[in-house]
C-alpha cells in the first residue's frame, strides 16, 4: 500500500531562504510531539548534513545521535526529498518526504 500527505505553506520568502530555513534551522523550529515522537527518550536536537546523501538525525543530550533519515535528492532552493523512519521501526522501513 502506498500512501502520500502533502502539506503547504505560503511564507513570505524566497525558495531559497525557505530551503535553507528548513534544511540549516530544523533544529531551531522543530518540536517532537506525540505523532512524530522519535524515540523513547526526551527529544534531542535535529539536523540535516545538507547534500544528497547526507543524514536527518537527532542528537541527544548526551551526544547519541539516531539517524532519522537521508537525503535521496538534493536540489537547493528547489526540492529535497529524504527518507524518515522512528525508533519504533524495523531496522529494513522507512518512508519518504519530499
Amino acid at each position: 500500500m502506498t500512501s502520500k500527505a502533502v502539506v503547504a505553506l505560503r511564507i513570505r520568502a524566497s525558495s531559497e531562504r525557505a530551503f535553507e530555513a528548513f534544511v540549516c534551522e530544523i533544529g531551531r523550529w522543530w518540536r517532537a510531539n506525540g505523532l512524530f515522537r522519535l524515540t523513547s527518550g526526551p527529544p534531542g536536537r535535529m539536523a540535516f548534513e545538507p547534500c544528497l546523501g547526507g543524514r536527518l538525525t537527532e542528537t541527544d543530550v548526551e551526544g547519541r545521535a539516531f539517524e532519522v533519515g537521508r537525503i535521496t535528492h538534493w536540489a537547493a532552493g528547489e526540492k529535497l526529498v529524504f527518507t524518515w523512519r522512528q525508533a519504533s521501526f524495523a531496522p529494513d522501513v522507512a518512508t519518504g518526504f519530499g
